[in-house]
């Protein structure tokens, strides 16, 4: 009986083992960090529904893994672009090929500071991105405030941008000043920086003559805050890509505006962490329109 057991459950056993295998060495692969592997579902059964979640999950890691060797190689990249140029420009003061006075000095300050602006916006992104840990606890302090007078005392602030890019500016309030309805709870300092970001992105990324329109309302007890902004735009594919980390388009965002690439990115986290959403859309003026929704 005994051998008669073993012979039997030694083809039997092979058999049940056999769509496993695949499972197996899958899961070996992505153990030693290859996430192309996929395994050939042929049955819908519970081994079948196993197979089809662990092709999703090398899915899902290679992405992130192509992710975050974009996202190094991006930092990377944006690091070493002030610090060669104010190199050059020290090495040149030294050597005495560049004279030593307050201007060249200054051109090496301004490198310094837009290094300065890159280490910031990485560390306020990240510190965002935390979620309930001790740096972003410190990072958001709210309490009930005025968010039509917020939004009002930032876009008088960029009239003189707006002037000196040649764009025209138009704002329309749509909600009672006098009443509660423009009051919710949230960081001033935050959503002031979420204001002067997206002002300043479009001021950046829109050509003159230009225009930009700013519009606020609210509906179903959300306030809803719109900038829409003239030409140049950038493919609808682009849009949901506008708000990742370093990325600029390729007709309009780009290294000559002097932008680190993370603004959209901070602006998205902090809209977020209001309970609120932050989208994209192509403006009828030709441009982008950003809508910012806030719950009251």
């Amino acid at each position: 009986m005994v051998l008669l057991s073993a012979s039997l459950a030694l083809p039997f056993s092979r058999l049940l083992l056999r769509p496993l295998r695949p499972i197996v060495e899958s899961l070996h692969t992505l153990a030693e960090g290859d996430f192309s592997r996929r395994i050939n579902v042929v049955n819908n059964d519970e081994i079948g529904r196993v197979a089809k979640d662990i092709n999703n999950l090398a899915q899902r890691l290679e992405e992130i893994d192509s992710s975050r060797k974009t996202w190094l190689a991006n930092i990377s990249h944006e690091l070493r672009t002030p610090l060669a140029v104010m190199r050059g420009e020290l090495e040149a003061m030294l050597d005495g090929i560049r004279e030593l006075n307050q201007e060249n000095v200054g051109s090496a300050h301004q490198e310094v500071l837009h290094l300065q602006r890159l280490v910031d916006d990485l560390y306020q992104l990240a510190s965002s991105e935390i979620g309930n840990h001790d740096v972003a606890q410190m990072s958001y302090q709210k309490q009930e405030l005025d968010f039509v007078g917020l939004v009002e005392e930032e876009l008088v602030r960029f009239q003189p941008l707006l002037d000196k890019a040649g764009l025209s500016f138009k704002y329309t309030n749509h909600i009672d000043k006098q009443s509660d309805e423009s009051w919710l709870k949230g960081d001033a300092s935050r959503l002031s920086q979420l204001i002067h970001n997206l002002m300043n992105n479009s001021i950046k990324y829109t050509s003159s003559p230009g225009m930009l329109v700013a519009d606020l309302v609210i509906k179903h007890d959300v306030i809803i805050f719109t900038l829409t902004d003239s030409a140049p735009s950038v493919k609808a594919q682009e849009l949901d890509k506008i708000f990742d980390h370093l990325y600029r388009a390729e007709q309009s965002r780009n290294r000559s505006t002097g932008g680190s690439g993370l603004g959209l990115a901070i602006c998205k986290t902090i809209a977020e962490n209001h309970g609120g959403e932050l989208s994209a859309q192509l403006s009828d003026l030709g441009g982008i329109k950003m809508t910012l929704c806030l719950p009251r």
